[in-house]
C-alpha cells in the first residue's frame, strides 16, 4: 500500500494513468509502459513538486513506486534534507 496521496497524484498524472492504476507493482522494467522516455515525465514532475532538480543517481534511484512514495513522504517531514535521505538510504 502506498503511504502518501501525492504519489498516486504526481505519478497518475505524469504518466496519464488513472489513479487507480498507480500501485505497489508500479516499477522500471517491471511494467510495459513504464519504460525509459516514460520514466522522465514523472521525474519532471517530481522535481517540480520537490522544488529541485534531482542528480544522475537519484534519478536512477527512483526506478519504482516505493522510492518514489519514500521520497515525497520524506519531504512532509520538518527536515530540509528528508529527500536526500530516503535515497542515501541514511534514514
Amino acid at each position: 500500500m502506498l503511504n502518501s496521496a501525492d504519489t498516486v497524484s504526481v505519478m497518475a498524472d505524469a504518466r496519464g494513468l488513472d489513479p487507480g492504476a498507480v500501485g505497489p507493482e508500479l516499477a522500471w522494467g517491471v511494467s510495459a509502459e513504464w519504460t525509459s522516455l516514460a520514466h522522465m515525465r514523472p521525474i519532471l514532475a517530481l522535481e517540480e513538486s520537490l522544488g529541485r532538480q534531482r542528480r544522475p543517481d537519484e534519478i536512477v534511484s527512483l526506478a519504482n513506486i516505493g522510492s518514489v512514495d519514500k521520497l515525497l513522504s520524506a519531504k512532509k517531514s520538518s527536515s530540509p534534507d528528508a529527500d536526500r535521505c530516503c535515497l542515501d538510504r541514511s534514514c
